[in-house]
């Protein structure tokens, strides 16, 4: 008769997730620089058509304590215009994100464009480890405005009924 020998092989639980992350804001390419400081932004809290379409409209995360390379960072966008909405974007962070200590997302296109009047979208942020444990959500972000409306072409007065200009009407 031969006997079994139990073996520890040493298998860690890990049951803790990592800390919240925090939304810093919208952001310039070079993830430094806050948009309302960068030259032709529509300002730190507004996003116009042509940086949503183009990619450069930023979101930058600070990461939190116990983050590592190939968690993912989930961003909660929200808005109201057209009643309550989300929509949440998902990346894998790199090592590169955990050493500088911060993640860069654009924001979603496929989910904002063609939205008009939004002037509440805020973003919110969390961060779930490869064991699948998710930290808290972070606080959400004040909120922004997406403007893609063109402004209102300006009216011209009719020149008197006889399409001339007299010198009264200059």
């Amino acid at each position: 008769m031969s006997s079994i020998t139990p073996q520890n092989h040493g298998i860690r639980v890990d049951t803790v997730a990592p800390a919240a992350p925090a939304v810093v804001g919208l952001v310039a390419a070079d993830a430094n620089t806050l948009a309302a400081d960068l030259a032709g932004s529509a300002g730190g809290d507004k996003i116009n058509v042509a940086e949503l379409s183009t990619g450069k409209a930023l979101v930058k995360v600070s990461l939190g304590s116990g983050v590592l390379a190939n968690d993912q960072l989930e961003v909660q966008f929200s808005w109201t215009a057209g009643g309550a909405q989300t929509y949440t974007s998902q990346t894998t962070l790199l090592a590169s994100d955990v050493a500088n200590g911060f993640a860069v997302l654009s924001l979603p296109v496929q989910a904002l464009s063609g939205l008009q009047g939004v002037t509440d979208l805020s973003a919110q942020a969390r961060v779930v480890d490869v064991a699948g444990n998710a930290s808290g959500w972070s606080a959400p972000t004040g909120s922004w405005d997406l403007d893609t409306l063109a402004p209102v072409a300006p009216g011209i007065p009719a020149v008197a009924t006889d399409n001339r200009m007299s010198a009264s009407e200059r």
